[in-house]
C-alpha cells in the first residue's frame, strides 16, 4: 500500500513540475494526431461539408407501397367490425412520396475594380454556383443520397366495397373509422354493397 502511494505522490510531482510549454506542446501534438486520423482514416465515414442545401425528389415506389400498406391496414381493421363481412379497399393520395436530400454548394463570387489611367472606374461582380447530392456509402460498393426527410402522400380519397356495405349502419362505421384515421372530408369516402 505504501509503494502505491509513493508511485502516486511521485505521479504528481511529475506532473506538477511540467512546465506550460511543453502541456501546450502535448496538446498540439494530440490535435496533430486527431486531424491525421481524419485525413487517413478508414473511409467508411459520412461526408461532411462546409455548405449544404436540402433538395426533394420523388419516388414512386415508396409511394405505391405506401399506398399498398394502408390499403391492407384498413382492410384488415374494417373487416373486424361486426356485419362488414368480406371487404376491398381503395386508396388514392394526392402527391407522390418526396424525399429531401443533403446537397452541398458551393458558391464563389469575385469582385472586380478596375480604374484607367484617366481616372474611370469600372466594378463587375461574378458569382458561379455548384451543386452536389451527398450520398451516404454502405460497405464501400453501394451508394444512396443522404436523406433528411422523407414525406410521404396525403390521402385523398377512399373507397371500400364490403359484404355488409348496403347497411346504413355498416356504411357509418366504416366512415367513422377512415375519417379518423385519415381526416378526410367524408364525401371523400364511398362504401359499396360487394357483389
Amino acid at each position: 500500500m505504501e509503494n502505491k502511494k509513493l508511485d502516486k505522490q511521485s505521479l504528481m510531482a511529475m506532473i506538477k513540475s511540467i512546465s506550460i510549454e511543453k502541456w501546450l506542446l502535448i496538446g498540439g501534438a494530440g490535435v496533430v494526431l486527431i486531424l491525421c486520423s481524419d485525413l487517413f482514416g478508414t473511409g467508411d465515414k459520412k461526408e461532411t461539408k462546409n455548405s449544404s442545401d436540402v433538395n426533394s425528389y420523388v419516388n414512386v415506389d415508396d409511394t405505391d407501397k405506401y399506398v399498398s400498406s394502408l390499403e391492407d391496414k384498413l382492410e384488415h381493421i374494417i373487416s373486424k367490425l361486426e356485419g362488414v363481412g368480406a371487404v376491398q379497399v381503395m386508396v388514392t393520395v394526392k402527391n407522390s412520396s418526396t424525399k429531401e436530400v443533403l446537397k452541398e454548394n458551393d458558391v464563389t463570387e469575385k469582385d472586380l475594380k478596375e480604374s484607367d489611367s484617366s481616372g474611370g472606374m469600372r466594378e463587375s461582380n461574378e458569382q458561379s454556383k455548384n451543386e452536389s447530392v451527398i450520398y451516404d456509402e454502405f460497405d464501400n460498393s453501394k451508394k444512396s443520397p443522404f436523406v433528411v426527410s422523407n414525406f410521404m402522400p396525403e390521402v385523398e380519397g377512399v373507397a371500400v366495397i364490403a359484404e355488409g356495405g348496403d347497411s346504413p349502419v355498416v356504411k357509418e362505421k366504416i366512415t367513422g373509422i377512415i375519417k379518423a384515421l385519415f381526416g378526410i372530408e367524408i364525401n371523400k369516402i364511398a362504401v359499396g354493397k360487394m357483389k
